[in-house]
């Protein structure tokens, strides 16, 4: 059996920098798009360490499409964005601003035929519209979501939720939950999550010409 063919030894060298990446992705598949210059991405990948509710694997994504994008498809350092907490080389946090500034980067300057990619790993949140509506609005949390709230917040908060849910019950509990009508911490009332509406994206997306390709 032929042994399988091996990578170039500086591109095996650039690839061990990346988590997880895989010997493959160094082998370009197939010839550059004609319009490869035209090509932009936006990467976000979010652990929220030291939260309540970490993730272990959203950067690791974040950074094997990176990977893929440069080492197959070959996307050009100033072609791509990647936005992590949980890396000393990243060199913007995935706030909500930062988030939103790169998703302004991706779409300036879009013209026909163009290619353009956005992927978030990370948290998504649905939150009622309003108290008298079962009307959801969807929306990503950034890393930087509960900055306006108190010190404590969440611990406070999830041990009065289960105080909460055992008198309510089951029904009752979970209408609570989707509406927001909790018991606050002291200090929290009129803060808010920072999270980013997908309505926002969407105003982006809806700028672009008709032939623009999103992905």
């Amino acid at each position: 059996v032929p042994a399988p063919p091996q990578a170039p030894q500086e591109s095996m060298k650039d690839v061990q920098s990346m988590p997880a990446a895989l010997c493959g992705l160094v082998l370009p598949q197939r010839p550059l798009p004609p319009n490869h210059s035209r090509r932009k991405a936006v990467l976000v990948g979010i652990n929220y360490p030291d939260t309540h509710a970490p993730l272990k694997g959203a950067v690791n994504d974040a950074w094997n499409l990176r990977s893929l994008l440069h080492y197959t498809l070959q996307y050009q350092e100033d072609q791509m964005r990647v936005l992590v907490d949980q890396d000393a080389k990243s060199r913007e946090m995935p706030t909500r601003n930062s988030i939103l500034d790169a998703l302004d980067w991706l779409v300036s300057g879009a013209q026909a035929g163009d290619s353009l990619l956005f992927a978030f790993a990370g948290y998504g949140a649905q939150h009622a519209r309003s108290k008298h509506t079962d009307q959801c609005e969807s929306y990503l949390v950034p890393c930087d979501y509960g900055d306006d709230l108190p010190p404590g917040f969440f611990n406070d908060h999830l041990v009065m939720d289960s105080d909460r849910d055992a008198a309510l019950g089951g029904e009752a509990a979970q209408k609570a939950r989707l509406y927001g009508e909790t018991m606050c911490p002291p200090g929290a009332e009129g803060r808010q999550y920072r999270l980013i509406s997908l309505l926002e994206i969407l105003d982006r997306l809806q700028r672009l010409p008709p032939t623009v390709k999103v992905t």
